[in-house]
């Protein structure tokens, strides 16, 4: 696991209030989902010792994001499996889904969900969950439709995430994130 620290204390307790949408409540907390809960769950295929430990390395440290726990888990009730596989020659990272379509072009039902990852780094696996999230919350139709819209929502997961990691070498890996960062920015000149 990389060696950057969350923000922590109150700043950290405060920023987990706000993405929760109120304050912080510890007599009701459920017991905190872990990365091999997780992927026992929804991991549809089986990966290698060394891809295995890669993957649980990332949901760990998404699980210790308040946003990467809250999405996760509403990921791991839901129930629906999905393909991992780490590819360090792909193009990029991306997430993909194949539908079972009608004679009349209706979709009838999503057969497979597939995550690819170029990179183990735990903010481009959130990203490409978060569209798997998205898809879980509207379905396919609704998902290849407003495209954009989505990937906007990604892009501003993938900052906040991002931005929440103190330490975090932007300038050591900004070419490679230079989209979420551009359009984080642009988001908060919006605000």
């Amino acid at each position: 696991m990389r060696e950057y620290a969350r923000i922590g204390g109150a700043a950290g307790r405060e920023a987990c209030d706000v993405a929760r949408g109120g304050s912080e409540s510890t007599s009701t907390e459920k017991k905190k989902l872990d990365s091999k809960e997780f992927a026992d769950k929804i991991l549809k295929n089986t990966l290698s010792p060394s891809d295995s430990m890669r993957l649980h390395t990332m949901l760990t440290e998404i699980l210790n994001d308040c946003m990467g726990q809250t999405m996760l888990q509403e990921i791991y009730n839901k129930g629906v499996q999905i393909s991992i596989n780490f590819d360090s020659a792909a193009e990029n990272s991306n997430y993909s889904f194949s539908d079972k379509i009608s004679n009349t072009g209706e979709i009838i039902k999503t057969l497979n969900y597939s995550i690819t990852l170029k990179s183990d780094f735990s903010e481009v696996l959130l990203h490409e969950m978060f569209h798997f999230y998205q898809h879980q919350r509207v379905g396919s139709e609704v998902f290849k439709s407003a495209k954009a819209n989505f990937e906007v929502e990604a892009y501003l997961a993938t900052y906040m995430y991002m931005n929440r990691i103190v330490g975090y070498p932007m300038d050591e890996h900004k070419e490679e994130f230079k989209e979420e960062i551009d359009i984080g920015y642009q988001i908060i000149k919006l605000h």
